[in-house]
Parts: C-alpha cells; structure tokens; sequence
C-alpha cells in the first residue's frame, strides 16, 4: 500500500464518523429543536459525548479487525462481545443490582456511557461534574482502543518487515 494501513484505515473510518455524527446532531435538532422536547442539561458535553461515543465504537470494530483480519470473523467477535452488553447497560434493569461481570461487561461498552449521558443531560438535569465521568470514560474506552489498534498494526507492520 501506497500510504500505509493506518491512513487506509482512517480514509475508511472517517466518512462513517461525519455521517453518524450528522445522523446524531439531526436527531438532536428535530427532538430539541422541531419538537421542543426540553434540554435540562448540557447540549455541548452531549456533543462531545456523541464524538466520544461514535469513535469508541468504531474503534471496537477496527480492533476487531486488526486482530482478526477478516471481516467476517470481526463481525462474530463484535456480536459475541457486544450482544450481552445490551441488556447490561442498565436500560431494563438496574445496573447497580446486576452481577459484577455484568457492571463490568457493560461498563466497557461504550454505549453504557452514551446513554447514561443522555439520560442525565437530557432528562435529569445531573451537574456537569456527575455528567463528566461518563464523558471521561468514553474518552477512556476510546483511547484504550486506539492504543491497542496501534499496537496490533505496529507488530504486523514488524512482521511483513521480517517476512
């Protein structure tokens, strides 16, 4: 490859974050704006929350893939991972009365965060500071990610150099 994978990865990654994003920042607009639904809480870190949000899921996929490398496999590993999370990430169920497996599981997907902070900014008016921390822990998820993403593509990088 002319530029390496990592720009390929990121020339991939890029467009699907401007449309998810647009996607979010839409549904924001028609339910605060066009529908009056009252914000009682902070419109800006839920936008940060969403950029936060949409990277640490795609960074679960591109993990997936470097460490696979074929996408089919990538796919069954995010579904094995991710399905249980859904009903781990307190929506139907008090996350506090789950087991500590299931807190854990859903506490490392970063829809948990999302929703925890859109519920919060949009519905309970939580202070910014409470808010923050599921903020800090998309940030957390995100960069995880991304550290193991890069080290995954420098020892293949390392590899096809030895080869």
């Amino acid at each position: 490859m002319a530029g390496g994978i990592l720009p390929a990865m990121l020339g991939k990654i890029l467009p699907y974050t401007v449309v998810f994003l647009l996607l979010l920042g839409l549904s924001d607009v028609a339910l605060y704006g066009w529908l009056a639904v009252p914000l009682r809480g902070s419109l800006w870190l839920m936008a940060l929350g969403a950029v936060l949000f949409v990277l640490a899921s795609q960074m679960i996929g591109a993990l997936a893939f470097v460490l696979s490398r074929d996408m089919g496999r990538a796919a069954s590993l995010i579904a094995i991972i991710t399905a249980p999370a859904f009903g781990f990430m307190g929506l139907g169920f008090p996350r506090e009365a789950m087991s500590t497996l299931a807190q854990a599981w859903g506490a490392a997907i970063p829809g948990t965060w999302y929703v925890q902070l859109r519920i919060d900014q949009s519905l309970r008016a939580t202070p910014l500071d409470i808010s923050a921390m599921s903020v800090l822990w998309l940030a957390v998820i995100a960069g995880v990610l991304a550290t193991l993403i890069l080290a995954q593509l420098s020892r293949l990088a390392r590899q096809e150099v030895a080869s």
